[in-house]
């Protein structure tokens, strides 16, 4: 590491200081090395040390104190699983074990196979190190990179599960573009597709007929629809004083164009995996 960016990793806190030798132990690999090239720089200046040129502080927005709960292995920042979950030694949010369980189990059955999607082994082990080493983000940016460069053609449903994965990271706003753009698999039949842009504009509730208490004064986005029986997952969002929506959703909610309101599924911003899951559950 630079002298300059070493004496402002020791001014920092000693989480940022553990990610700054996180980094320098990442790009000690040959693969992320040569994954991440000139693309990873350690800032000189304290208030902006980066990863991929974006602010590792932004990370913190993602937990209640800005730092992982200690004794996981999930990786950099914190993913809504494990921002509700159980976080003793930082917060007071609690989620069942077993739905954290269920999902980590689900992201590595996931990680798997979009790392066999890669033609390159080099590339497919670099993509794996990622996760191992709790750069998540770096992943995913690798991952669209790849598929795009190499015209990879994928399946809506995976092109679905990347784009959720990336919700689940903070990713999805970074990645959504580049997860469009990729070449779409001719011989998929289709089961589930993310909606085109001109179908996702933000909307009240009571707009498309969703009456629910939760969604008081939110606007709902829509963002998934299964093919086979009609259903919509939506994010619903709060909006900002300036116009824009808030970064993340405070809800996920599931229904059917032609259902009644009993037919609204509400799930909270931890519960993006239950969401996705019932939205599967008929594909």
């Amino acid at each position: 590491m630079p002298p300059a960016a070493r004496g402002a990793a020791e001014d920092e806190d000693p989480p940022v200081r553990l990610r700054y030798l996180a980094i320098s132990h990442l790009i000690s690999r040959p693969g992320i090395a040569r994954l991440l090239g000139t693309t990873t720089a350690l800032s000189a200046d304290p208030e902006v040390p980066t990863l991929l040129g974006r602010p590792l502080r932004a990370n913190r927005a993602r937990h209640p104190q800005g730092r992982r709960p200690r004794g996981t292995a999930v990786g950099r920042g914190c993913p809504r699983s494990i921002r509700a979950g159980t976080c003793t030694d930082l917060c007071s949010r609690v989620a069942p074990v077993g739905s954290d369980s269920r999902y980590a189990a689900y992201e590595a059955d996931l990680w798997e196979r979009l790392a066999a999607l890669l033609p390159s082994a080099e590339d497919a082990e670099s993509f794996r190190a990622c996760r191992e080493s709790g750069h998540q983000e770096a992943g995913l940016w690798m991952l669209t990179q790849r598929l795009l460069e190499q015209q990879v053609p994928i399946s809506d449903r995976t092109r679905a599960e990347i784009e959720v994965l990336a919700e689940q990271w903070g990713e999805r706003l970074a990645r959504h573009d580049e997860i469009i753009a990729c070449v779409r698999d001719s011989d998929d039949e289709a089961s589930i597709r993310l909606l085109p842009d001109d179908r996702t504009t933000p909307v009240p509730p009571a707009r498309i007929g969703l009456a629910n208490a939760a969604l008081t004064g939110l606007l709902v986005v829509p963002w998934l629809e299964c093919l086979r029986c009609g259903r919509v997952l939506a994010r619903v969002h709060a909006q900002e004083p300036w116009g824009d929506l808030r970064y993340l959703a405070a809800h996920y909610v599931i229904w059917r164009h032609t259902a009644s309101d009993d037919a609204l599924q509400v799930f909270d911003e931890s519960d993006l995996h239950s969401a996705f899951e019932s939205l599967l559950s008929c594909s």
